[in-house]
């Protein structure tokens, strides 16, 4: 068994392995990240100096998730060469192809770790026969990309802004940080006093007997500069928040709980709803309150209300969810700076969860939990000292009854996998020595609903309606008869945009882009699966706007890997709703294609487009839920054509390919459309359930709708976006005939994804 930790603040790497391999001699290690790059390896010592023509890798867990990966190979266990770079597909045996290298040590690198892996590699082999195969068990990796300020304790780290708020108290005042005083004014100071980054903190003070407000010095976000989704918080988002709290060297450790951190709710007060307690709080502990819990010593307390009740009784409501967790000791969290990371699910259904981070280590996780209340606005952050208990004499108080403590590094996003956006980086963490954790962190993953709620008969709601989705109310609103909505709305004719507007007339909400203005795949957040494309620029290759576009390539005879060069969406840049598409939701893809001039029309089809489920474990490889493809001759006996094609299942485990539905139609001739710009639109509603529809359009003319269709599997992870060029029938395990010369040349560019109803304009190319 072994375990380790890097020496960056924030990321722990956890690994158990166990290696019996079958073959005699080769030895295996597994090594931890460095301070130079992200990742998990295992190195292999192959003895002695040898060719190495292919690797062939079958991932247990591939059937559920992609693994991106490199294979790396050495003379010297010193200077490595990247000789692979991809994404799995699936749980079989995959053969990578590589140029003829020689190696005596061979790396597999794992490098996506915005995941939790649990990868165990159940068959390795070289040229195609030698049995390497490593017994491993589950390799469980509690992930957080590595921090640049470990690499260069001279840069600041690189953050994703996108959804995002920052609060450094550089301003001279709470109002010019665009901060609202709640109780006392907490005050922004500077010299001779803990700063965790930059040059000044914000100083929290607190007297009972001389503090204009004995219980409160706080702040809440302003709406003005901050925007309405941090200053009201939305439902059904995950939100991260990060900040690093001292508490003064004098901190006297309370009797009742000291409250950092809060979300606070907004009562429908014209409803009749009045005060609720916060949906969740950070606190100190007191002492007199633990020990009715039988601890002694004041610790970290969480708190999370939440009900999903409509209007919550005057008084005496007990909540749906009314959680008090203790976290950690509070003892010698004095005089130091301590850096704290929640994230949740703001939701009042109880499909919710929790995780806390304090400096760097999980100490709390927790599922199948509401985390707010059903209120017309969502609920708000307060944050510095609260001390309720001195609301009044009632309690007693330790002497001196002052609380001083600073806040700095405060930070809060909206999306998935944020943690390294959000958590404090103190250069005083970077040359710390590595902690030996003894025991691996399990992360849970939320509750997911596996199956959807049928409604047999229409519900005549007489009280106000429900909303998922904050809707300010001024007064509620009353519904006799539910509207019955029997076909999705269908946009009959889209405005055809001849020239592709600039983006500042698209609707961006929900919406991602990609121009192709990076210099490669990886900087523009996409991960590589198969070849790896190439960013060219207008003197290279056609460009349909902007400076470049994507050249997709692929030769059966001379490609790395014969038969696929496409792309996925990168989980770091993409948020979550379009790196796993929802389930019932509306999709919205544009794009634009370029044919090279020489295309040949292939007697097997060549995939463009695919979305591709995640299998549950125990599940076989299944189709492409929907793809999009020109059509060979040899298939169906004429030129050219395009064609889509969809694959849905309800059930919950597929074990075969009778689908609950299939559907394959030729939607277009492709007689025309080498040498030129093709550009599409697709939406669809993404579900496994036979209530999906799709809808296409060809430059600008609608061409093509089905409805009635399941879209998508019933996974426990939603699919995925795959773009390039596919030709499954030049695998080498095939023997189809092939038409020569066997390329593939095209160019993307254009790309964008929304959801929602009505977006063709925000995507059309």
């Amino acid at each position: 068994m072994m375990y380790f930790r890097t020496n960056s603040k924030h990321l722990f790497l956890i690994i158990l392995i166990f290696l019996t391999f079958l073959s005699s001699s080769i030895q295996a290690k597994s090594v931890p990240v460095n301070s130079a790059s992200a990742g998990i390896w295992l190195d292999f010592d192959l003895e002695a100096k040898q060719a190495i023509n292919s690797v062939s890798i079958a991932w247990s867990q591939g059937n559920q998730k992609s693994v991106d990966f490199n294979i790396q190979m050495s003379l010297d266990d010193a200077n490595w060469k990247t000789v692979y770079k991809g994404v799995s597909s699936s749980a079989k045996l995959e053969q990578y192809n590589l140029s003829s290298t020689q190696a005596r040590y061979m790396r597999i690198q794992i490098n996506d770790l915005t995941k939790n892996y649990k990868t165990l590699i159940s068959d390795l082999r070289l040229n195609e026969h030698l049995n390497i195969t490593a017994a491993v068990e589950e390799s469980t990796v509690t992930p957080v990309a590595q921090n640049p300020a470990a690499q260069n304790p001279n840069l600041s780290p690189i953050r994703n802004t996108k959804n995002m708020i920052e609060i450094g108290f550089e301003q001279p005042d709470l109002l010019s940080n665009g901060l609202i005083a709640s109780g006392n004014v907490a005050k922004v100071v500077s010299n001779n006093v803990p700063v965790f980054e930059g040059k000044q903190s914000l100083s929290v003070f607190l007297d009972k007997n001389k503090s204009r407000v004995p219980s409160t010095t706080e702040f809440t976000l302003g709406t003005k500069k901050y925007g309405k989704q941090f200053s009201e918080f939305e439902y059904g988002k995950d939100y991260w928040v990060g900040f690093a709290v001292y508490l003064d060297d004098d901190y006297q450790m309370p009797e009742f709980r000291d409250t950092i951190f809060k979300l606070n709710s907004r009562p429908d007060r014209h409803l009749g709803e009045s005060y609720r307690r916060p949906n969740i709080s950070l606190s100190v502990s007191g002492k007199r309150e633990n020990s009715k819990f039988g601890v002694k010593e004041p610790n970290w307390l969480i708190t999370i209300n939440g009900d999903d009740r409509r209007v919550l009784p005057k008084s005496g409501a007990k909540y749906r969810t009314s959680v008090n967790a203790g976290l950690s000791p509070a003892a010698g969290d004095t005089g130091r700076w301590v850096s704290w990371v929640i994230h949740f699910k703001h939701t009042y259904n109880s499909d919710g969860f929790m995780d806390i981070w304090k400096d760097g280590v999980q100490v709390y996780s927790k599922n199948g939990i509401s985390t707010s209340f059903n209120d017309a606005r969502g609920p708000y952050v307060k944050m510095g000292s609260y001390k309720w208990s001195w609301n009044t004499n009632k309690y007693a108080t330790i002497n001196p009854a002052k609380r001083q403590s600073y806040l700095d590094a405060v930070r809060i996003a909206q999306g998935a996998d944020r943690y390294n956006d959000v958590a404090p980086v103190s250069k005083l963490d970077i040359n710390k020595q590595p902690v030996v954790v003894k025991q691996p962190v399990v992360v849970k993953q939320p509750v997911v609903v596996k199956q959807p709620v049928v409604v047999k008969q229409p519900v005549v709601v007489k009280q106000p309606v429900v909303v998922k989705q904050p809707v300010v109310v001024k007064q509620p609103v009353v519904v006799k008869q539910p509207v019955v909505v029997k076909q999705p709305v269908v946009v009959k004719q889209p405005v055809v945009v001849k020239q592709p507007p600039s983006s500042s007339f698209r609707n961006t909400k929900n919406m991602m882009e990609l121009g192709f203005e990076q210099p490669n795949l990886v900087s523009a957040g996409l991960l590589i699966s198969g070849n790896e494309a190439k960013m060219v620029r207008s003197n290279k290759g056609p460009v349909f706007e902007g400076k470049q576009s994507l050249s997709v390539l692929i030769d059966k005879n001379s490609s790395r890997v014969p038969y696929r060069t496409e792309f996925a969406l990168g989980t770091s840049k993409f948020e979550k709703q379009f790196t796993h598409l929802e389930n019932g939701q509306e999709y919205w893809v544009g794009f634009a294609i370029y044919l090279d001039k020489n295309y040949k029309a292939p007697k097997y089809s060549d995939i463009i487009f695919q979305t591709h489920g995640r299998a549950d474990k125990g599940e076989a490889a299944r189709n492409p839920a929907m793809s999009i493809s020109l059509t060979g001759s040899k298939q169906y006996k004429g030129a050219m054509s395009w064609q889509i094609g969809v694959a849905g299942d309800s059930k919950k485990l597929t074990s075969s390919k009778n689908y609950t539905s299939k559907y394959r139609a030729q939607i277009s001739p492709a007689k025309g459309d080498t040498g030129r710009w093709v550009k599409w639109v697709i939406h669809f509603k993404n579900t496994y359930n036979k209530d999906g529809f799709i809808e296409l359009w060809k430059d600008g003319k609608k061409i093509h709708r089905k409805t009635g269709i399941a879209t998508a599997f019933n996974d426990v992870r939603g699919g995925y976006f795959k773009i390039g060029s596919y030709k499954w029938s030049w695998k080498k395990f095939h023997n189809y005939e092939t038409i020569k010369p066997a390329r593939r040349q095209s160019y993307l560019d254009a790309v964008r994804i929304a959801k929602g109803p009505n977006r063709y304009n925000d995507v059309a190319p």
